[in-house]
């Protein structure tokens, strides 16, 4: 085997080895990103009942005033403005 084949065959098998690799990294995002998904698809089809099960539970978050209860019971009053001001909001 010359070097020429020698360079092209370890080329191969680092090109291979780098795309499992990354296909691996990937691995453990998969249930992250679907659960995003289902977050967004519940906003954008106005579908308050798949958008609370998709956030499983009432949860406090950070914004620039400090700290929000989030109370899946108001859902649909705490996203109705953003709703309409993005034009998914109800038919006026």
């Amino acid at each position: 085997m010359n070097a020429r084949h020698l360079s092209v065959t370890a080329l191969c098998l680092i090109l291979s080895a780098a795309g499992s690799a990354a296909a691996q990294d990937a691995t453990p995002f998969a249930p992250v990103v679907a659960q995003e998904r289902a977050v967004l698809d519940a906003f954008i089809k106005n579908d308050t009942a798949a958008f609370n099960r998709a956030l499983g539970s009432d949860f406090v978050y950070l914004d620039a005033r400090g700290p929000v209860r989030w109370d899946l019971a108001k859902t649909s009053a705490t996203t109705a403005p953003a709703r309409e001001a993005s034009g998914s909001g109800p038919a006026r």
